[in-house]
């Protein structure tokens, strides 16, 4: 069938059932399967998580309308950049559903290999970052300021000093800068890390969190130093990548941080795995059918999150 045919028979079809569209979305249950996203299999085979209705507009409530990540939460101001496949439930999240949710802009990057420069165009106010990314703009900087001249080089050297000191503080005082700390900042902001922020895309940034897979306390750490408001966050694809997040005034360099959300979360020492319910969990994770009703209903239902 030739393109358009195929049109010809959508026209058509809308014409004998003009209500279709609207029929389907009012017969919608908060139990339906709405999307299949796939696991990454680092801990055995992929495997399709069945996310309802229901799991992906909690999502929305707790992440975007709650704030469970960014605080404010999202606005139509608010800009972001989406470089992961959508397949992956972070960038699912960060694009789609705060998108959804609050109606903030999304600039697609060109490919993975050009995020660097796509970030320097876009300067999002908002941004999801895999580890690898935080460490190739760290890398970034670095090699720019060996090939600069002796005085430049010992400019930023005498204020990443100052930066690694108050990122030290800054981790101890769980991300609150003290009196003292702002002025050093400001001062530190107009010498050096104004620009260092301009170079990377991430001046008009006001939250940035890494997640995905285990970052390096040292890049966390080098990011905060020069002003960069980074957050760890932790969730699955069961969950919809709702679970543990640090956030503004309460972070924790290294730890996941406080739970997003109402959520049963505990550490099993003994089998070494965290073990979470949410109303976000997906319904293929071992659940007998009764006990998923009630996870559609209200919070329960417990599975392993390795």
């Amino acid at each position: 069938m030739a393109w358009s045919d195929f049109l010809e028979v959508g026209r058509h079809h809308r014409m004998q059932h003009p209500s279709a569209l609207t029929d389907r979305m009012d017969e919608a249950e908060p139990a339906d399967i709405a999307t299949l996203i796939y696991t990454s299999g680092t801990t055995g085979p992929p495997k399709g998580a069945m996310l309802t209705n229901l799991n992906i507009d909690f999502s929305i409530q707790t992440l975007v309308l709650g704030g469970g990540f960014s605080s404010p939460p999202p606005t139509q101001d608010d800009l972001l950049l989406s470089y992961l496949p959508l397949s992956h439930v972070a960038e699912r999240t960060f694009s789609v559903w705060f998108n959804a949710g609050s109606g903030c802009q999304i600039a697609f990057a060109e490919s993975i290999e050009t995020v660097a420069t796509d970030l320097v165009e876009v300067q999002p106010t908002i941004f999801l970052g895999v580890p690898r990314i935080w460490e190739k703009l760290m890398s970034s900087i670095i090699v720019r300021t060996h090939a600069a001249t002796a005085l430049k080089r010992w400019w930023y050297r005498a204020w990443m000093k100052l930066a690694s000191g108050e990122a030290s503080r800054l981790a101890h005082a769980r991300g609150r800068r003290s009196l003292m700390g702002r002025v050093w900042y400001w001062m530190g902001y107009v010498a050096l890390f104004r620009a260092l922020q301009d170079r990377i895309g991430l001046r008009r940034c006001r939250f940035a969190a890494s997640g995905a897979a285990p970052i390096s306390p040292e890049v966390l750490t080098f990011f905060m130093g020069i002003g960069v408001p980074m957050h760890e966050i932790y969730g699955m694809t069961e969950n919809c990548a709702i679970a543990t997040a640090n956030k503004p005034g309460a972070i924790n360099v290294g730890p996941w941080g406080n739970r997003t959300t109402i959520l049963s979360c505990h550490w099993t020492r003994k089998m070494g795995k965290c073990w979470s319910g949410t109303l976000a969990y997906s319904l293929d994770i071992g659940i007998c059918p009764r006990r998923r009703l009630q996870l559609l209903t209200r919070t329960a239902g417990c599975t392993p999150a390795t």
